[in-house]
């Protein structure tokens, strides 16, 4: 996404795509960094959202993360509809 927002001359245009979504009660969105995804896969990355709170999450993906050797920062964002 940062490249998204770094201006040069000689840079192509960014393509933005736009998706509107709609949460449903207790689905939660997640947009996280590259630090994330190198690490853990799609079954691994659903397995630490499997309880309902949002907290020890975020923390059991950290530790997922970490535990799994990452050496590159990390960053996640969690929308939850409740």
């Amino acid at each position: 996404m940062d490249n998204l927002f770094i201006f040069s001359q000689a840079a192509e245009e960014p393509f933005i795509g736009l998706q509107h979504l709609k949460l449903l009660p207790d689905e939660v969105l997640l947009l996280v960094s590259d630090g994330v995804t190198l690490y853990l896969s799609d079954d691994a990355l659903a397995a630490c959202f499997a309880s309902a709170n949002l907290v020890a999450n975020v923390r059991r993906l950290f530790d997922e993360v970490i535990e799994a050797g990452a050496e590159d920062n990390l960053s996640v964002v969690a929308i939850v509809v409740t």
